[in-house]
């Protein structure tokens, strides 16, 4: 499996989610997370927390 994310503006939000459907063997997953993001000397730092479900 593969996690792919992508940042984009999207025009038509719904018509992305109905072929994200349609290529999707799956059905869809929530993942929440929380990110906290640092200042460092050169760019920044990122962590994320996953929350666990049961």
């Amino acid at each position: 499996m593969r996690n792919v994310e992508i940042k984009a503006f999207l025009r038509n939000p719904d018509s992305v989610k109905a072929k994200a459907k349609e290529l999707s063997s799956s059905e869809p997953e929530i993942i929440k997370q929380t990110d906290t993001f640092y200042i460092v000397r050169h760019g920044r730092l990122k962590l994320r927390v996953f929350e666990v479900s049961i």
